[in-house]
């Protein structure tokens, strides 16, 4: 929501940032987010099978604990280059155009501030996109986390019902069965060429 968790940057709630920005910072967290949880899997794991260093009290074990999954953190986040998790760019643009109000059909969490700077691209082919900003809208300040986590389930409550896929409220099946093909048979290849 733009208060910059974890190392990403702040995002200025007037200003805003242009989509990219938005999109690199997201990626930041995900990679801290993921290196965190496998830091704390392997650590778990060496205490388990004995491999951390022991303390006669409870508090020095959470601490060698806590030293380990930090060190491991580190470990898996200088390892994981910006491009091995899942989300690409054209998922993010996927995920930023259900948060945008277009034409009536996204949440209206985000908005088009109507600023617009030259992009990297533009340098090489002036028609191009321009970096626009966007920042969040009153309705998307007063979304929930939750909602934030799940923006397609609030866009698509039917999503959710359907498991994860979409599902239509009305059924339809067919009143009479479709007539049966006859199977077609295979033929064998031709030995020799067809003399004209």
């Amino acid at each position: 929501m733009g208060k910059g968790p974890y190392v990403s940057s702040k995002i200025n709630p007037r200003r805003g940032d242009p989509q990219a920005d938005i999109s690199r910072e997201y990626k930041k967290t995900i990679i801290l987010e993921t290196a965190g949880v496998r830091a704390v899997s392997q650590a778990e794991r060496e205490e388990i099978e004995g491999k951390l260093p022991t303390s006669d009290t409870k508090a020095g074990r959470r601490n060698i604990l806590a030293r380990r999954i930090d060190e491991l953190t580190e470990k898996y986040k200088a390892s994981m280059h910006i491009k091995t998790t899942g989300m690409r760019y054209k998922n993010f643009n996927v995920y930023f155009s259900v948060l945008l109000d277009r034409d009536g059909k996204g949440l209206g969490w985000v908005e088009f501030t109507g600023e617009e700077e030259p992009s990297e691209f533009q340098d090489k082919y002036p028609p191009g996109q321009p970096r626009r900003y966007y920042r969040i809208t009153a309705k998307g300040r007063a979304a929930s986390e939750e909602d934030w986590e799940h923006p397609f389930i609030v866009q698509y409550p039917q999503w959710a019902a359907g498991g994860g896929k979409l599902t239509t409220t009305t059924k339809t099946t067919p009143t009479t069965k479709p007539a049966k093909q006859p199977a077609k048979r295979k033929t064998a290849p031709r030995k020799t060429p067809i003399k004209h």
